[in-house]
Parts: structure tokens; sequence; C-alpha cells
């Protein structure tokens, strides 16, 4: 199957990334009713959030697929060498990585990716097995929640997580 699309990076105007998602979701959703949500690869979501099709085709058309999910082992392809992970799971977005703006969905993108290095591929749902839960982890819960709570009642600028990320960055930085 042919995964150069993935790759593209105007997502609006080549129309072989716009087919490469419809085919895509078509080999994902092949035997399954389009209304369930499976693991959306969109750089946002990054397969940790579940989406039905029309959601995960408007995800992958505005926030491009994760750049190392290379072999979909979450939506039914298999590899050679297996090892249940879903590749590097490095968000491709086209920029040189400079700048300084952190928004909502870069914060919830790091959270994921530590939560998955530091517990596994699962690490949202282990609460919720017999697998003993690492304090941590709780805590790593309680800072995740506070990406999406308002630093105070009707600010819509920073989330309590975003205030203190930008006040250590200033730290950092000045000194």
């Amino acid at each position: 199957m042919d995964k150069s699309w993935m790759n593209i990076y105007d997502r609006i105007n080549d129309t072989r990334y716009e087919a490469g998602v419809i085919e895509f979701l078509d080999f994902a959703y092949r035997g399954r009713d389009e209304s369930l949500a499976i693991p959306c690869p969109c750089r946002s979501c990054n397969n940790f959030r579940d989406k039905n099709r029309e959601t995960m085709y408007n995800h992958l058309m505005q926030n491009g697929i994760t750049r190392g999910y290379i072999t979909w082992n979450y939506h039914g392809e298999e590899s050679d060498n297996d090892d249940g992970g879903g590749g590097d799971d490095v968000p491709f977005d086209g920029s040189d990585g400079g700048g300084d703006d952190m928004s909502d969905d870069d914060l919830d993108e790091m959270l994921d990716n530590i939560g998955q290095s530091t517990w596994g591929e699962n690490w949202q749902t282990r609460s919720n097995s017999s697998i003993p839960v690492d304090k941590n982890l709780n805590t790593f819960h309680k800072l995740l929640n506070e990406t999406h709570e308002e630093l105070y009642e009707g600010c819509q600028t920073f989330s309590k997580f975003s205030f203190v990320v930008t006040i250590l960055h200033l730290k950092t930085t000045s000194g």
C-alpha cells in the first residue's frame, strides 16, 4: 500500500493527500461500521483518542497524520516484527520546530508522549486494569487534567498548566 501521502506537507491543495486519507480510512474501516470510534492517528490525537470515520477524516485533513505511524497496527495492519507500538509517533506538521508558541494541542501531545514513554502505550487506561498503578501516574493524570482547567474563572488565555509552563519558560530564558 502506498503511504507516500503521509509525508505531503500541503494537505489542502495536494489531492494525493486526501486520496491517501480516504484509502487509509477505507483500510481502517473495512468490515466495520463507520460510526464506530477507533483510534485517530492525527498528530493531535496520536492514536490516544477514539473518533468515528467522519471526525477522523476531518482531523487528518486539518492536523495531518502522525509521521512515525508507519505500520497501521492500531487499524488492522500487521508487521513482521510487531512490538505493539505505533512507531516513533513523531508528529509531522511541516514546521521547522522553531518558535515559542505552545497551544493546548501541543501540551496534550507532549503529555501524551510523556505518559506513553513512561508507562507504556495504554497508560491512560491502566487505572482500570488489574496492574498496580504507579503513584506518579495519578499525579501525571492530575497534571493532564489541569491542561484543560482555566487559570481563573473566565480566563481564555491560559490553563493552569500552560500558565506554569509559560512562567517556567520565562524564568529559564530570562535568568
